[in-house]
């Protein structure tokens, strides 16, 4: 199963996110059979980054709540919110594909 995974992080997080950022993306890459798609959201100008998206493919949502409890980002206070959605794909990759 696909599911939406949106992260907001708490505000003013000084350097605690430059602090985990290599354990975060050691995290992403040792499950990249589970990573559709993720990266990081920022303001408009690109001066601060305020989240992340990624799209998972697992099992059950139970199994992406355990994955995301395991991201150095939270274990570290970074995250404030986790929204978690499945996904239905009926476009990707610049075409339809259902």
């Amino acid at each position: 199963m696909l599911f939406f995974v949106h992260t907001i992080y708490r505000s003013n997080y000084g350097e605690l996110r430059d602090q985990v950022l290599e354990p975060h993306r050691q995290h992403f890459d040792g499950n990249l059979d589970k990573v559709l798609a993720g990266g990081n959201l920022s303001t408009d100008d690109g001066a601060q980054r305020i989240g992340g998206v990624a799209l998972l493919d697992m099992p059950d949502r139970q199994a992406v709540e355990s994955f995301m409890a395991q991201d150095p980002f939270t274990e570290a206070g970074l995250i404030d919110t986790t929204n978690i959605v499945r996904w239905n794909k009926v476009y990707f990759d610049y075409a339809k594909v259902v």
